[in-house]
């Protein structure tokens, strides 16, 4: 019987020196293992600690990390976009040296057809930007170093992914001056230092051609645009509010055209993969204005939900029971029915709502003389710290899409929600 190659054995790379530092090519299984996070437990003899010092050990539960299938294939998807489109850029190929030149290729081999894009999508606090950075951090390094590549004399410094957010002003010259920085500080570059440094008006187009042409130039293997919906604006209050029932809600408005246009020619010929992701109403809003969806899914769509409906049983038997391992009382909850539907109605089930909930149960707690953690606790926390979104979320358990839209326009754009949550010393 023929043996059969393990995945150490057979490269479909081999030979590349594009992809060689991308370490080997994982199944999921071990992408799962990598991608979990379980900070330290609290230590046994948590009743022997103060508790202004478990405060601090609280807050480890931050960190923790539970990925969900949707973030596993959503590895897969950078990963084939990353080794596909430095497969079809070959150092070896002269059409790859015709295209970074602006030169007309000198054989037939043909572009690729679609341009190589994803999209993930989700409301805030679900954890899709996390799991693209936490994606991402699986490769060895950001900036692979090569001391002699074909054609350079200086060898080649090739970034293989940029993650940014979209500039808050939506404006072209802004993503420029944010484009260059991320690749200044992910490379140690100073080629982009004079236009960073200058304090006269900038040009936006100009700032956006000159980036692509050195981030082409030295490969880049990825770009990553979050909170996409910062390029558009929401309609007037006005508008909003008088429209007629039933009706449809206004669109949102792009900023400036200038910065969807370069996105648009991006897609088309820049050969870099890109990566997009942001609320509903932001991706909404760019995949209507771009005349065929599937450039920007071209490699997938992924959906980042919080928990609900058939979701819930995920939290139940997934998430709350390593949850319930970090109580930092001497005697902890004991989860419960009754516990997932109070974090569930309290939070959504979305899930930095969820971690913030936890949070402030404990601090409610702290301030008893009982050592102990009790369903009142997630009651009280929630009445006092959660009234900014307790709005939010009963629209977004209402499921209504008048409610909705009004959770999409305020919530994920309230800069002072954490502090509130977070911020007040909380009381029984």
């Amino acid at each position: 019987m023929p043996k059969v190659p393990s995945t150490q054995e057979f490269d479909p790379y081999e030979g590349n020196a594009l992809i060689a530092g991308l370490g080997p090519i994982l199944p999921r299984l071990d992408v799962a293992k990598r991608l979990i996070e379980l900070p330290p437990k609290p230590p046994p003899d948590i009743a022997s600690v103060p508790k202004h010092i478990r405060m601090h050990l609280l807050m480890a539960v931050l960190d923790l990390h539970l990925p969900s299938l949707e973030e596993q294939r959503l590895f897969e998807t950078i990963d084939l976009m990353i080794r596909q489109n430095y497969d079809r850029l070959s150092p070896l190929a002269p059409s790859t040296w015709s295209h970074i030149s602006g030169q007309s290729a000198t054989t037939n081999q043909p572009l690729r057809a679609t341009p190589s894009a994803a999209a993930v999508v989700g409301i805030s606090g679900t954890g899709k930007s996390e799991a693209i950075s936490r994606c991402l951090s699986l490769y060895p390094n950001q900036v692979i170093r090569h001391d002699s590549f074909f054609r350079m004399v200086n060898g080649l410094t090739q970034p293989l992914f940029l993650s940014l957010n979209a500039p808050f002003n939506g404006k072209a010259d802004q993503l420029g001056l944010d484009l260059m920085i991320a690749y200044r500080q992910a490379t140690g570059s100073t080629r982009f230092d004079e236009a960073l440094e200058s304090r006269s008006k900038q040009n936006g187009p100009k700032l956006l051609r000159e980036w692509l042409q050195v981030a082409s130039s030295h490969f880049l293997g990825l770009l990553h645009i979050d909170e996409i919906q910062n390029l558009f604006k929401l309609a007037t209050v006005a508008s909003r509010k008088h429209r007629n029932p039933g009706s449809r809600a206004p669109e949102l408005r792009i900023v400036e055209d200038e910065t969807l246009k370069w996105i648009l020619t991006f897609l088309n010929t820049s050969r870099i993969p890109l990566l997009i992701s942001g609320t509903p109403d932001g991706m909404s809003a760019i995949q209507t204005r771009i005349s065929n969806t599937q450039r920007l899914t071209s490699f997938g769509h992924h959906v980042f939900k919080h928990f609900e409906g058939d979701n819930e049983s995920t939290f139940k038997q997934h998430w709350l029971p390593r949850l319930v391992l970090y109580q930092y009382v001497a005697r902890p909850l004991a989860p419960s029915d009754e516990l997932v539907d109070l974090i569930l109605t309290k939070t959504g089930g979305v899930q930095r709502l969820i971690i913030a909930l936890w949070i402030a149960a404990h601090r409610v707690a702290f301030e008893r003389k009982d050592d102990d953690l009790r369903l009142e606790d997630f009651q009280t926390a929630a009445d006092t710290n959660f009234a900014l979104v307790s709005g939010a979320v009963d629209a977004l358990r209402s499921n209504d899409p008048r409610r909705l839209e009004r959770y999409e326009d305020l919530y994920p754009r309230d800069p002072g929600l954490w502090a509130q949550i977070f911020g007040p010393t909380l009381g029984p």
